[in-house]
């Protein structure tokens, strides 16, 4: 019998192997001594169920490791590394799927309409997603969205959370549960829209460095525990809305919009504000120059 020091892969998939991970790394081939000596773990379609042991992030020789169509719940975390390609569809199977967490990976595709209704935590920051936001369905438990640093697109205006279909849906006003929105950095357009104010625990909002235009939504200042608010680099104009947690922000919060006037920002409105490609006008005060986000 070849000696395990030789085999380079073991494949263990399509089989009836069940319990959690920790119960599995009992067989033979699967304890710790040996598990880092393969450089491709096939484990998929199989009943494993519970938490991915995390000693699976130390096993450095892997260059395959397939733990698809199995019954993985609780969190799913492997933000941080250099993983390519698509999120597998598979992770629609984890009925309990709480936490889904890539960031600083190197991911491509749409948004993975896929994931399970029991998601809380999504975080899919930095990494290579793309295109209109298009999904049959929402996320109840939803709590922590954060997809900036990608390349989604899409007008914000007109849309329906359920029916996502191109930019910050309209609907999302309906997700009571979420207390942090990140959607910066994209290419969203459109305006804001007013359902945000809906949002009744979001503590921190982040729409900056995206092309949105128009004013930003009176009904954002009903957001009572709301600590951040940032919409710079954008193209919005008109007032900056007065009220309860507004009157907290920075300026640095507002920054990188011509077209808005208003506290904090040190210009007023008695004026018109200038749109976002208008040059100055000599005969008026001189306005601070907005900086450019590195």
């Amino acid at each position: 019998m070849e000696s395990t020091a030789n085999v380079r892969h073991l494949d263990l998939s399509s089989n009836r192997i069940g319990r959690e991970i920790p119960g599995l790394e009992k067989h033979h081939y699967l304890h710790s001594s040996h598990l880092f000596s393969y450089s491709a773990l096939l484990l998929a379609n199989n009943r494993l169920s519970g938490a991915i042991l995390t000693s699976f992030c130390s096993a450095s020789s892997f260059s395959v490791l397939d733990l698809s169509f199995n019954n993985w719940s609780e969190t799913f975390d492997v933000s941080n590394n250099n993983l390519t390609g698509k999120l597998p569809k598979s992770l629609g199977n984890c009925k309990s799927l709480a936490l889904l967490n890539v960031r600083n990976d190197d991911f491509e595709g749409s948004f993975p309409c896929m994931l399970p209704l029991s998601l809380r935590i999504l975080v899919l920051r930095s990494n290579r997603f793309h295109g209109d936001l298009r999904c049959s369905k929402s996320w109840p438990n939803l709590q922590i969205l954060d997809i900036s640093l990608n390349n989604f697109s899409g007008n914000v205006e007109p849309l329906n959370f359920s029916s996502w279909s191109g930019g910050i849906p309209d609907a999302i006003g309906n997700l009571s549960s979420l207390y942090l929105l990140n959607l910066s950095r994209n290419v969203f357009t459109g305006g804001i829209p007013e359902s945000l104010g809906g949002l009744t625990e979001l503590g921190s909002l982040d729409l900056s460095s995206n092309k949105l235009t128009g004013r930003i939504p009176h009904e954002l200042t009903e957001l009572g525990f709301l600590s951040i608010l940032n919409v710079s680099y954008n193209d919005l104009t008109g007032m900056i809305p007065i009220g309860r947690q507004f009157q907290t922000l920075s300026a640095d919060l507002f920054e990188g919009n011509a077209g808005l006037c208003g506290f904090p920002l040190d210009r007023s409105c008695s004026r018109p504000p200038r749109g976002p490609s208008e040059p100055e006008d000599d005969s008026m005060p001189s306005e601070s120059k907005v900086g450019e986000i590195e």
